[in-house]
This record gives structure tokens, C-alpha cells and sequence, in this order.
């Protein structure tokens, strides 16, 4: 039987229909995956919302609970995610330094705007003493001498009148020392500027018995010029059991004697700890060092840094840490990366010169060029008098070069006097012209080590064995990490 050109068989039609209820399918899903698609948006939103860029936050509210301590109760407030401020708490007689999230108070204090993305609780810290927020509050320190201060905002001297004529007069005389205490919670005083030719200068001229912690200096300069004796970035002259601690100093320093990048002269049982100077120290006269000129009379020097440049003119005792180490005096967990010169003689990694009778220098490294145009260089220690006893051990001496024209060692240059020296390692391609010892002695070389070796934290953290295998014994539990992008220890605790 024929069929009509314009008849649909029910084949054809079967097909129409297939195609029909493909399309339909198709349109379906479609449709489904862009619910899917607007659903995630939705909840995307939602849940990474920018507060900052001013974006709705669909009405969703945080508690933000507050922990004041010993101070007045703050009521719990209801926020938005983005919270611009939080109330100031008030406590008799001490100064609030901040909310932080850390029950303990470790780590950083909340900074604003403060982002939420659940309930929180801040906790108050306080300090004893009294607020310090300007300039003119820094000045007037001087009039309470035995007083309690916390500083609360960064402070910038290098204004008028502060930066005018001789710049800013230290606090604290010889007469008058300043006796209390200064919490610089980590802000920073900025830009001093200290010239003329006096004595007994830095932030603080004379300290004693006092405690000045969590100060940083940034930038600046004190010239004090060739009879400007006492000279550095936080205090001239630090006696009488004082302390500097947690503190940072960017200012470069200049001046005849006993300059150093945080104190001049550190005396009387005085310490400095977990600080750290970059700025280049100068001197025209004797004992200069990157963190003390001089470190005498039971002082000590522990869990510090100095990574600016040191250098001397016509002078002796110059030292990436101490210039001068005298009397019961030690320096230990710390280290030095700037270049050490003299026009003169003794010039160390760590100490330029140990004058007398029992100090150590211990678990301490230098990668610094050190270099002394007449004698006594050495990679931690050029000069060991006659008069000296010293412990000298596991000490890191990783200096690509320690030149003088005589007596040079890769780890003590210069060894008059009484030491034990155990179990110092030096750069085994270490350059040192002049040297007066053969590589086998140990007291003055160390022991060899490669760069290799030196680039892994087991040659510094395994227990000392012989010199020849084992390590140094530092320890990286509480004082030492490793930088692996630097392949060195650094110090958990410096600012």
C-alpha cells in the first residue's frame, strides 16, 4: 500500500516525541543545575560576606564577651561581624595595653576593624604605672624619676622641640638616675636625634636599679662625637642591677668610648636580654660592641642579637655583641651577622676582649666579617689578656672571614691569659689571613665544620660528644628555632 508524501508514519512520530521529552530533560536540568548554582552563591555570601567592603550581612549578629581581670566589668555586647572598636576598661592605678584573644595574653593584641565569625572572648591586659602617649609625656618622665610608666602610642621625637639643638636630653643623670620602671609595650619611639659632645646618652642617660623592657627605637641618629663617652640607643649607662629586656633599637650610634647599639656601659650586676640592635655602632675610642660597649662587674648579655655594623677608629675591644667583657661578666645564646672592623687591634664575632678574671661566653654564633688592621682577630673572641680567666664553649664560629696582620684564630685570636675552650666549631674554608695558629689547634680554630653541616639544626642542637662528632647543645625547646629559609638558629624570643 502507498503512502502519501505528506503522511506521518507512527515511526516518525515516535521520534518527534523522543526528541520532545529530550528537550524537556534537558530544559530540567538546566533549570535544576542553576537552582544548584544560585543556592551556592547564596550560601558562599553567606558565609565569606566582606564586611570591610560594606556588603549586607544579612542581619547576623556575634556576642562578644569581655575578661578585664582585676579591673571594672565590662556587660557582654551583641556585633555585627565587623567591629570597629571595643569599650576601654578602667582599673585603679593601672593602664590598660589592650584586648587580646589569648586567655594567657601571648601573641598580638586585637587590632581593628576586627572580623567575627563566632562568638569571642577578649581578655584585658594591664600595666602598673603611668600612661605615656606623647612626646611631652616621654619629657616629663624626668621629674619622677622612681616612677612606673606605660607607654600607649608610638611617640615621634623627630619634631621640634625634640629634634632641636643638641636633639633629646636623656632621662636620668649620674646624680639623678632614673630608678622605676618603662613598659614600652611595643610601641615605637621614633627618630631621636642626640648630637654635642656629652656623655651618658640614649633615651635614658643613667639607669640604675631600674627595668626598661619592650622599648623600640626606631630610626635616628646619636652622634656624640670623639669625647662623647657612654653612647647607645636605649641607655648611656645601665648600673646597679638594671635590666633591658625585650627591647629593639634601629638608631645608629656614635661617640668616643663604650658605645653600644642598646647600652653604653652595662655594670653593677645589670642585664640585657632577648634584645636586638640592627643599627651600625661607631667609636673613636676604646669598647665598642653591637649591643654593650662594655659589659662589666656580674653583668650579662643572654638571648640577643646584633645584625648592624660595628666598627672602630684608632681604637681596641671591639665586639659583634660586647666590646670589653669584664669581671663575672657573661654572654650567652646570642649572636652577630654585621661587619666587625678596627684601625686598631682586638676585634671578635662575639667579645673584641676579655680583661679579667671569670666570664663565659657560651652557646653563641657569629656569621660577621671581622677584621682588625693591626692584631688579635678572632671568629667570637680576638683578645684573651694576660689577666683574664674564661670559659669559652660550644660556639659557632660561621664568620667567611677573620683578617688581622698578626695573630688570628678562627674562633679566639689573641689567648694570654687562663681559658677553657671546649667544643667550638669554626667554617672550615673560613678565610684568615694572618693566622698564627695551624688548623689542628682547636683552642684557637675550633673544631671544622662544613657549610653543610652548619645549614642543619642537629649540628647545633645534638648533644656535644668529642668536638670531632656530636653537636653543640643548644637548645631549641625554649630559646633557639630554625630558619629554614636562612638555614640557621634564630632566637624564639627577640623583638
Amino acid at each position: 500500500m502507498l503512502i502519501a508524501d505528506n503522511v506521518i508514519t507512527e515511526a516518525e512520530v515516535k521520534i518527534v516525541m523522543d526528541d520532545k521529552q529530550k528537550n524537556m530533560q534537558n530544559k530540567r536540568a538546566f533549570l535544576a543545575a542553576i537552582i544548584v548554582f544560585l543556592t551556592l552563591v547564596t550560601l558562599l555570601f553567606l558565609a565569606c560576606r566582606n564586611p570591610a567592603g560594606g556588603l549586607p550581612d544579612a542581619g547576623i549578629t556575634f556576642t562578644v564577651s569581655f575578661e578585664t581581670g582585676a579591673g571594672d566589668p565590662i556587660a557582654d555586647m551583641t556585633s555585627a561581624p565587623t567591629v570597629s572598636e571595643l569599650p576601654v576598661p578602667t582599673r585603679v592605678d593601672h593602664v590598660f595595653t589592650g584586648w587580646f584573644k589569648d586567655p594567657l595574653l601571648n601573641g598580638d593584641r586585637v587590632t581593628f576593624p576586627l572580623t567575627l565569625t563566632s562568638d569571642i572572648t577578649v581578655h584585658a591586659r594591664w600595666s602598673f604605672g603611668i600612661p605615656v602617649a606623647t612626646a611631652a609625656d616621654l619629657d616629663d618622665i624626668r621629674g619622677y624619676l622612681s616612677g612606673h610608666f606605660v607607654q600607649i602610642a608610638d611617640i615621634d621625637l623627630g619634631v621640634a622641640p625634640w629634634n632641636s639643638g643638641n636633639g633629646w636630653l636623656p632621662i636620668g643623670t649620674g646624680t639623678n638616675p632614673f630608678t622605676g620602671t618603662f613598659y614600652g609595650n611595643g610601641y615605637s619611639i621614633k627618630n631621636i636625634t642626640i648630637t654635642g659632645s656629652s656623655s651618658n646618652t640614649g633615651l635614658f642617660g643613667f639607669a640604675d636599679g631600674a627595668t626598661l623592657k619592650n622599648i623600640r627605637m626606631e630610626g635616628g641618629t646619636i652622634a656624640t662625637g670623639d669625647t662623647g663617652h657612654r653612647a647607645a640607643g636605649i641607655a648611656g649607662n645601665l648600673r646597679a642591677y638594671s635590666a633591658i629586656v625585650n627591647s629593639y633599637s634601629s638608631v645608629n650610634v656614635s661617640g668616643g668610648g663604650m658605645v653600644g647599639g642598646i647600652a653604653g656601659l652595662v655594670t653593677g650586676g645589670s642585664t640585657i636580654k632577648n634584645s636586638r640592635s640592627s643599627g651600625n655602632v661607631s667609636g673613636a675610642s676604646t669598647n665598642i660592641g653591637g649591643i654593650a660597649g662594655s659589659l662589666e662587674s656580674g653583668s650579662a648579655i643572654t638571648g640577643s642579637s646584633s645584625t648592624g655594623n660595628i666598627s672602630g677608629t684608632d681604637n681596641n675591644h671591639v665586639g659583634g655583641i660586647a666590646g670589653r667583657m669584664v669581671d663575672d661578666t657573661s654572654i650567652s645564646n646570642s649572636y652577630s651577622t654585621g661587619n666587625i672592623s678596627s684601625t686598631a687591634s682586638s676585634v671578635g664575632g662575639i667579645v673584641g676582649t676579655i680583661t679579667s678574671t671569670n666570664n663565659s661566653v657560651t652557646n653563641n654564633f657569629s656569621t660577621s666579617n671581622v677584621f682588625a688592621i693591626n692584631s688579635h682577630a678572632g671568629g667570637i673572641i680576638g683578645n684573651i689578656l694576660a689577666a683574664a680567666t674564661a670559659t669559652i664553649s660550644n660556639n659557632a664560629a660561621i664568620n667567611p672571614q677573620v683578617s688581622a696582620v698578626a695573630t688570628t684564630g678562627r674562633v679566639v685570636g689573641n689567648l694570654a691569659g687562663t681559658a677553657t675552650i671546649t667544643n667550638n666549631f669554626a667554617y672550615i674554608d673560613m678565610s684568615a689571613p694572618g693566622a698564627a695558629f695551624p688548623s689542628s689547634n682547636t683552642l684557637h680554630n675550633g673544631y671544622n665544620r662544613t657549610m653543610t653541616q652548619f645549614g642543619a639544626q642537629a649540628k647545633f642542637e645534638d648533644a656535644p660528644v668529642d668536638g670531632f662528632t656530636g653537636g653543640l647543645g643548644w637548645d631549641f625547646a625554649d630559646v633557639w628555632e630554625w630558619c629554614g629559609s636562612g638555614n640557621r638558629p634564630r632566637l624564639q624570643s627577640t623583638p
